[in-house]
């Protein structure tokens, strides 16, 4: 999955946006969880835009533009859902300049693999789509279409997901083992909803028994 979709990250029990494709962070989401920490230490609150006039920023950004040859590394919108976006690094430059505790938070924080999960859990979902055309042939398109999706909608509600955007890195890397399963099991034959069964009881979701 290629799209630059916005990921909702969490980060010490609030949200910070992303942007799948190109990595920017929002750094207005960031800002006002930085602030709530600073305001806990008794600090006085943290501004981007003081931040970015340093001349230490300046060079920082100039020196980063040219090593990843890159036309920008700040996106501001306007309007209504105006935000400012930034490049990881100075999402992690930003942290430092707030202070080094933080900074070390962000560190940890920052390199974890939810948006390779998602590429992840989105390829084996199109390598799934794949074996389940070439193993029911029979289907009209449309009927594979309709089978694919209530498919997609099965593991979704399995693993109490609204919203993949959302979703949690364990709940992409079970989707991603369940689409696994799956292509394994059909490919060896195994009746669909059997193979459905199975896939999901494998990554420890516990199915309802009929009435």
């Amino acid at each position: 999955m290629k799209t630059n979709q916005i990921l909702k990250r969490d980060f010490m029990g609030f949200k910070i946006r992303q942007q799948h494709k190109t990595k920017f962070f929002n750094i207005n989401d960031f800002t006002k969880v930085a602030n709530i920490y600073r305001e806990n230490k008794g600090l006085p609150i943290a501004r981007f835009d003081r931040y970015f006039r340093t001349e230490q920023t300046k060079e920082f950004l100039t020196a980063l533009m040219d090593e990843e040859n890159l036309a920008e590394v700040i996106k501001t919108t306007r309007g209504k859902n105006g935000a400012t976006w930034v490049h990881p690094l100075i999402f992690l430059d930003y942290a430092m300049w707030i202070s080094p505790e933080f900074k070390v938070k962000v560190y940890k924080w920052i390199y974890d693999n939810l948006a390779e999960f998602r590429d992840n859990s989105g390829d084996s979902y199109r390598v799934l789509t794949g074996v389940m055309q070439r193993s029911y042939p029979e289907l009209p398109h449309q009927d594979l279409r309709n089978l694919i999706q209530s498919l997609a909608r099965a593991i979704k509600q399995s693993l109490r997901v609204s919203d993949w955007n959302s979703a949690s890195e364990e709940q992409l890397s079970k989707r991603d083992q369940i689409h696994k399963n799956m292509q394994l099991l059909i490919i060896a034959g195994v009746e669909l909803q059997k193979a459905f069964n199975i896939s999901i009881e494998q990554v420890g979701i516990r199915l309802q028994k009929s009435a």
